[in-house]
């Protein structure tokens, strides 16, 4: 008795049906092992997420070697959240809190954490792109879901300054009680949020699809991508020398002055409401009238429009854009000096504007993240805590008075 012969075409569909079915069964079986292991949290990192760099030192001055950049099982970027580290401090800001193109080891949250001693932890929140609108939220959601925070560092300005610039006429401050624009914030401020709290599609409210878009902004400033090397700041540099025009006089700032106070003060109330005390840092930065040409060939900030994704826009000279950071500097330390019990660094007023801190507009180099830590550590070691009082490096001197 024979049988027909099978088609060819009929084994490969349904190879075709197994491994589809295969891959739906695998994507199902991570999306459960992910909600068992990821908590129902905020992350402003993907967990676990490791990369390595290798700094161009002729791009970025004072930087050298392989650079390792690793994120713990809570999103940041640091050691893992102990018992035994019980005195904890959560740092929040952008790219100069983040320390992106510095080693694990050098940048100046872990730096701070080593000469606070063994009982310290820092946890380094800090983001490329991120402004005092993302600080907000972060410092809401973070220090509800973290252990008690003794202190929640802020250095931040440069971002809010960028902002503000870049989107010229078309900037208006942001309504957090609008849906659609609080729903964009909390996008850019968490890498991964709890997927009962996302809107749209039914992917969108998996862990899996909120990794994979995540990763896809992993290494990006102003949605333009940054690569191992460093290569990327010689275009936003050559940018900036081929500005289409260089504007001296900054736009009226009031307003968004007024909004970077407010969104500071409502990062003050969420630290009081855990018991963490709030420490406001200035933003240094390499711009002052009289830098010289070796120096002015670092910058690229200042542009107006995507300056960081094509050429042609304009940007703002480097006099304009120290008096748009002195300006955004004043409004925190105003804001931190009328907060009882904050503290206040100027940390600005206390770096060098050259190449011993910086390896562009604002920022740091190994040298300089070291003396950030220094300062910091300092200060801290100076003010009174509820816990232990951390050790100081350099003794108990106050740097700036509260």
């Amino acid at each position: 008795m024979s049988y027909p012969a099978r088609h060819p075409l009929s084994r490969i569909a349904r190879r075709g049906a197994l491994a589809l079915l295969s891959s739906l069964l695998a994507l199902v079986l991570g999306e459960v092992v992910l909600r068992v292991f990821s908590r129902d949290a905020f992350y402003v990192w993907p967990p676990h997420l490791h990369q390595e760099l290798h700094p161009t030192p002729d791009v970025l001055p004072g930087v050298n070697g392989t650079s390792r950049f690793e994120i713990n099982s809570i999103g940041m970027r640091g050691d893992e959240l102990s018992k035994a580290r019980d005195f904890r401090i959560l740092a929040l800001g952008g790219s100069t809190t983040e320390c992106l193109y510095l080693d694990q080891t050098e940048a100046w949250p872990h730096l701070l954490q080593e000469r606070l001693g063994p009982r310290a932890w820092v946890g380094n929140a800090g983001r490329s792109g991120l402004h005092t609108r993302h600080h907000r939220l972060q410092a809401e959601k973070l220090l509800d879901q973290l252990p008690r925070m003794e202190a929640v560092i802020v250095l931040t300005g440069v971002n809010d300054l960028s902002v503000r610039l870049s989107q010229d006429t078309a900037w208006k401050p942001a309504d957090f009680t609008a849906p659609k624009a609080l729903s964009g914030l909390m996008q850019e401020a968490f890498a991964i949020q709890p997927p009962r709290l996302m809107d749209g599609p039914f992917y969108n409210k998996t862990v899996l699809w909120q990794m994979a878009k995540s990763l896809g902004r992993t290494l990006q400033s102003g949605g333009a991508t940054q690569d191992a090397l460093g290569r990327i700041y010689e275009t936003w540099r050559r940018h900036r020398h081929e500005a289409l025009r260089v504007r001296q006089r900054l736009p009226d700032l009031g307003p968004a002055l007024a909004e970077c106070g407010d969104n500071l003060r409502a990062i003050a109330r969420s630290a009081a409401l855990h018991h963490a005390r709030i420490v406001f840092v200035t933003q240094p930065f390499l711009w002052r009238d009289d830098l010289p040409p070796d120096l002015q060939r670092l910058l690229w900030l200042g542009g107006v429009g995507p300056f960081q994704k094509e050429a042609g826009h304009e940007y703002y000279s480097v006099s304009a854009l120290a008096a748009g950071m002195d300006a955004y500097n004043r409004t925190l330390l105003a804001t931190c000096r009328r907060i009882p019990g904050a503290v206040c660094v100027d940390l600005a007023a206390l770096l060098p504007k050259d190449t011993t801190v910086f390896y562009d507009d604002v920022h740091f180099n190994e040298a300089g993240s070291r003396r950030v830590a220094e300062i910091l550590a300092e200060r801290l070691a100076a003010a009174p805590f509820q816990g232990s009082p951390p050790p100081s490096a350099a003794g108990r001197r106050a740097i700036v008075s509260e």
